[in-house]
């Protein structure tokens, strides 16, 4: 069955991230239309709970969220890989910003999410687009991926509703966009996004077809965890300078002062990731809040200090390239191109371990990600 039974029928694109979405509106002729925060086309992967049945999300859940972490929720797709961190009994436990209380699956979440992304590019657009294709990590089984079809369907209300592999994705819109898959070559997709890691075989046979091989990787590795690295150094620097122990809740007035500090410091060492990923040093200002009074300090970060608290989560992610090849009678002279995409990728040890790992940046080739 063809997705698209006529041509000029249209339908919504949702790469459902860890940390940030994409929504696109696109038909069968290949025209494309994003849906745009803040001029950027990307949305913040976050919900805030004013009450049960009025929900922000995007950045302004996120700015929200400061002032009310109990309200606010991010990175919820990771509950859907099994990642229980935050989980009780299977369920977020969420305070409404008017004191409701709530207990809500990674399902229920994810699809509150999209169904909020859905109506504003809708709404924004003055369409009503029925169809939906959702990007999943390669690592989502069969059952998960049945779900998240279900849920298009029976919860965001879509008519039909088609999954398709992150590494399947990218691959075609390298093919598509910037070069042409030669027949008979091998294409190996190096995905590290937010909250999972992904790497992927796909050849391109000798009659043209794009075939998906293997796939290897880990659902508890990515960006998130480097900011968790980021945020308890942030911790101990606070602490092994005298600052304050920030965990210690009685150096606050209350539980809520407490949260509100700890997702300031959790904001600060996202920020101080990425800067890091571009320069030698991060020096960050950050402003909490101690008995109702502000303090300000001063948190300065190097990248070596960054590239030592991640090295092994980067070092995983070389080990998995290395099992799958082998599981598949391959050696790294076999692969044609490594295809890196996903946003933690952009971080330079990744490109240095990367080059190390295939001896050199020949076959490396960074994707625009769309």
């Amino acid at each position: 069955m063809c997705f698209f039974e006529e041509e000029g029928n249209e339908a919504i694109g949702i790469d459902l991230g860890t940390r940030n979405s994409v929504v696109v509106k696109f038909n069968s002729k290949g025209d494309y239309t994003f849906l745009e925060e803040h001029g950027r086309q990307v949305i913040k992967s976050a919900l805030y709970f004013n009450s049960p049945n009025d929900i922000l999300f995007g950045e302004r859940a996120e700015a929200r969220g400061l002032l009310h972490p109990k309200s606010l929720l991010r990175c919820f797709k990771r509950g859907l890989t099994g990642d229980t961190g935050k989980l009780v009994a299977g369920r977020y436990q969420i305070e409404c910003a008017d004191g409701t209380k709530l207990l809500l699956t990674p399902k229920e979440v994810s699809s509150n999410f999209l169904r909020n992304l859905i109506d504003r590019f809708n709404d924004q657009n003055g369409c009503n687009v029925r169809k939906l294709v959702l990007t999943v990590p390669a690592k989502f089984g069969y059952s998960l991926c049945a779900a998240l079809r279900q849920a298009g369907i029976l919860d965001v209300g879509m008519d039909d509703v088609l999954i398709v592999q992150e590494p399947v994705a990218a691959a075609i819109c390298y093919d598509f966009e910037v070069e042409t898959i030669p027949n008979n070559s091998s294409l190996l997709v190096y995905d590290l996004g937010a909250g999972t890691f992904d790497v992927s075989l796909l050849k391109r046979k000798e009659d043209g077809t794009l075939e998906f091989t293997d796939t290897n990787g880990d659902v508890h590795l990515g960006g998130e965890d480097f900011t968790e690295k980021v945020f308890i150094d942030g911790k101990n620097y606070f602490f092994d300078n005298e600052f304050f122990d920030l965990d210690d809740k009685n150096n606050f007035d209350s539980e809520e002062e407490y949260a509100k500090n700890i997702e300031v410091l959790r904001d600060v060492a996202e920020k101080a990731k990425e800067e890091l990923s571009l320069y030698t040093q991060c020096d960050k200002p950050v402003t909490f809040r101690q008995h109702g009074n502000k303090v300000d300090y001063n948190w300065i970060i190097t990248k070596n200090q960054f590239d030592a608290m991640i090295v092994s989560y980067i070092n995983r992610s070389i080990e998995k390239i290395d099992v799958l090849l082998k599981r598949n009678n391959m050696t790294k002279d076999d692969v044609d191109r490594i295809l890196v995409v996903g946003g933690s990728s952009l971080i330079p040890l990744v490109d240095k371990k990367l080059k190390d790992y295939f001896g050199g940046d020949d076959k490396i080739v960074k994707n625009s990600d769309k």
